[in-house]
């Protein structure tokens, strides 16, 4: 019999059995870790892998809340601060190959990290990521948000001026509670969809490949007091009134 079929034969009687084969021992594991610092004028976070929300509270520090999901490997995930700028790091870089019983193969730990940033309501923000989502929640101040490889997604927006970017496939999705004093808004991948209060507004809207939709409750007036311009280079465009 040759080494190749001892091989086979093992891993069928294994996969019979019910037994798990592994590369090596797993673990399983969920902690949240939690860093406080002083607030600065503006504050940039700079997030090479992870999902990270950034949500306005009444409070005059930042706390930042990092979650780290894992069976196997453990991520890691490091939070570092100077000046203004939070640099956000969380990796998961080791392969885990298995068989189960289910007879399917199974590639890679489940690894996430994920990060949770607490700022005061009217704190001046910008946030960029590598790999992963951006949240933004009630913030009041500046915001200049962009996605490589993710969604962008805000609600609750007390903000002036707004940039939001996702430039790989990802969507825009920005929700207003207050009328902004300017929105720019591109998506090179995916849809924009934007949820003003209804009134007049310098509208631009461009989908070279997908449709656009104003809704009902907002009016493009070149002498609206607001401007707001959203693009998708490849998606809908969809401007309506939040309700």
């Amino acid at each position: 019999m040759t080494a190749r079929l001892v091989a086979v034969v093992v891993l069928a009687l294994v996969a019979a059995s019910g037994f798990v084969l592994a590369a090596r021992v797993r673990t399983v594991g969920d902690t949240t870790a939690l860093h406080t610092l002083p607030a600065p004028e503006r504050l940039t976070i700079d997030d090479e892998e992870g999902d990270v929300a950034v949500v306005a509270e009444a409070r005059d520090d930042v706390l930042v809340e990092t979650r780290s999901r894992w069976t196997g490997a453990r991520p890691a995930a490091r939070v570092a601060a100077g000046g203004d700028v939070l640099r956000l790091t969380g990796r998961c870089d080791r392969l885990d190959v298995r068989l189960v019983a289910s007879r399917d193969w199974r590639w890679g730990s489940e690894c996430a990290v994920s990060y949770r940033v607490r700022v005061p309501v009217g704190l001046d923000v910008r946030v960029s990521t590598g790999t992963g989502d951006v949240r933004l929640v009630g913030l009041a101040g500046a915001i200049d948000a962009e996605a490589h490889d993710g969604d962008v997604t805000a609600v609750g927006l007390r903000s002036p001026h707004v940039t939001l970017r996702a430039t790989g496939a990802g969507a825009i999705r920005a929700r207003f509670a207050a009328v902004p004093g300017a929105v720019d808004a591109r998506a090179e991948g995916g849809a924009v969809r934007l949820a003003l209060p209804p009134g007049r507004y310098h509208l631009s809207a461009d989908a070279p490949r997908g449709r656009t939709w104003i809704g009902a409750g907002i009016d493009a007036d070149p002498a609206g007091r607001s401007t707001v311009g959203a693009s998708a280079g490849d998606g809908d465009v969809t401007v309506e009134a939040a309700r």
